[in-house]
């Protein structure tokens, strides 16, 4: 039986979340809150966009409402931005999983981002995950890390 998108893109999105992280581990606990160039994004800033984002993705697919996880993600470190995002992320894969083919193409409503298919929504946690997995890495060469694994 072949795979459906939902269930590639939510199994993507899943190892994403955790390639990011032992990403992260891999740096020392020092530089989680390096800022690059002195005014770049720290690793542990970008940690916890990924732990909360699915929730904000979730809630656009569902028209759930949403709290507001901006102020109380301040203070997280990686231990609780990996829980809390990994609890996040399995939500919404479960969200994702549980579309129908049709409503693929279903427009809705995105903040800051207009209207856009239900497809292009899905795979946004996604993309966001792997943006951030490659500044986090950029981020390890610039204190010298250029071991790749």
């Amino acid at each position: 039986m072949a795979l459906t998108v939902q269930e590639v893109i939510a199994a993507r999105t899943e190892e994403a979340f955790k390639d990011l992280f032992a990403s992260a581990r891999r740096m020392p606990a020092d530089k989680l809150d390096w800022q690059p160039l002195g005014d770049g994004r720290t690793a542990i800033d970008q940690l916890r966009e990924c732990a909360t984002a699915p929730s904000f993705y979730r809630s656009v697919l569902t028209s759930e409402p949403l709290e507001n996880l901006r102020e109380v993600r301040e203070g997280w470190d990686i231990d609780e931005c990996e829980r809390r995002g990994i609890v996040a992320t399995e939500l919404l894969a479960q969200t994702i999983r549980s579309l129908s083919a049709e409503s693929l193409v279903t427009q809705i409503e995105v903040p800051k981002n207009g209207t856009l298919a239900v497809l292009d929504v899905v795979w946004m946690h996604l993309a966001n995950l792997t943006y951030h997995l490659g500044a986090i890495n950029y981020i390890q060469t610039l204190y010298g890390d250029l071991e790749m694994e």
